[in-house]
């Protein structure tokens, strides 16, 4: 029997057999690199704690004055008040600042913003202009391109020399626990935003603690994964200092050194207070009254006074004779290490062995 499929028509001799294209990478963009023969000046100080150009994690309690306390640096920022400098650096003037709020609400933000203002005895209409820009981010996810581009179309509209985010949690849909995730959220989405110089204030948690104070826990009291300090330039942490006290704790400070932990005090106004009658007042207090606080400072100088005799000793070594003879917590023993380690009072070396050790730098002031 015959095959009777039907045969095909003959291709029109204008169409030809297209070759689909083959893939290619796309091109490596080259990586960086140091002019190690000029040192770049140091970074424009837009607060004592915050230099341009860096990535801080400011990490307290639910309530215990995080937003206030954001909301009085975009102020000083704002508004160029010349309260909090670190000692010979110079106030720098009035600068724009974005508020992205993922958390509060519009009514909460503008009633607490007016509250500081009154504070510090400013009308908050006439004082405010147009330097302080309050966005809403609520329902915001930056892990998705679109609301990516949302927030860096603002930056480029606005210009702003800070970019505050309440709170980076909020604000991403990364597991917060696992460190790959958040070190690609914080280096991917967050860092490539300071490249012309702004710098971001991510606000953020801290674990509730139960059984050990809570700067025996030191850095490692910020909620999730370790990330969320390894890939932040600046970490700050809030605890309550009784007496209407913040008991604040520069954690880490890669770009200018550590401040040596502080006081805020808080007046905010009492619970039910109407909006339009609301009165706060932030103010750097100093003094380290804290109970807490001694234990840092002692295992300092304990660590100090140790490693002075310029001999390499191991990490577990300097931590347990820190922790015996000041009666600290390990952790806190622990936390004072790496803090001088950053500020590179204590030098890692390596003999051979499997951990590294650690001897005194003996350059005048750490090699600072």
């Amino acid at each position: 029997m015959a095959d009777q499929t039907p045969s095909q028509p003959p291709r029109p001799s204008h169409l030809k057999a297209v070759t689909p294209e083959p893939e290619t990478d796309p091109p490596v963009e080259r990586i960086r690199r140091y002019n190690l023969r000029v040192i770049p000046p140091a970074p424009l100080m837009l607060t004592r704690e915050i230099p341009a150009g860096t990535v801080s994690t400011w990490a307290g309690e639910g309530g215990i004055g995080k937003t206030y306390a954001g909301l009085d640096t975009a102020i000083c920022i704002g508004l160029g008040i010349s309260e909090y400098w670190r000692e010979g650096t110079k106030p720098i003037g009035p600068r724009r600042v974005l508020y992205f709020d993922a958390e509060n609400g519009e009514r909460l933000i503008t009633a607490r913003l007016h509250a500081l203002l009154r504070g510090r005895g400013l009308d908050p209409i006439e004082a405010l202009g147009d330097n302080v820009i309050a966005l809403d981010g609520r329902g915001y996810n930056l892990d998705t391109p679109g609301d990516y581009k949302a927030i860096q179309k603002e930056i480029e509209l606005v210009e702003p020399s800070l970019l505050v985010l309440d709170s980076a949690m909020a604000l991403t849909s990364s597991d917060a626990l696992a460190n790959k995730d958040v070190r690609e959220f914080l280096d991917r989405k967050i860092r490539p935003l300071t490249k012309e110089g702004m710098a971001v204030k991510l606000q953020h948690h801290v674990r509730k603690l139960t059984g050990i104070e809570a700067l025996d826990k030191g850095a490692q009291a910020v909620m999730g994964a370790r990330a969320w300090i390894d890939a932040a330039d600046e970490v700050f942490t809030f605890h309550d200092g009784g007496e209407k006290r913040v008991n604040v704790i520069h954690v880490k400070g890669r770009t200018c050194g550590t401040l040596p932990p502080f006081f805020l005090g808080l007046s905010l106004p009492p619970h039910g207070t109407q909006p339009e009658d609301m009165v706060s007042c932030i103010k750097d207090i100093g003094g380290l009254a804290s109970p807490n606080v001694p234990k840092a400072e002692s295992a300092r100088v304990a660590i100090t006074a140790l490693m002075q005799d310029l001999k390499a000793r191991g990490a577990t070594e300097i931590d347990e004779y820190t922790a015996t003879a000041t009666e600290c917590h390990p952790n806190t023993a622990k936390t004072v290490r790496i803090q001088m380690t950053n500020e590179s009072k204590l030098l890692p070396v390596n003999d051979g062995g499997r951990h590294p050790k650690y001897i005194w730098n003996v350059v005048p002031n750490g090699g600072k």
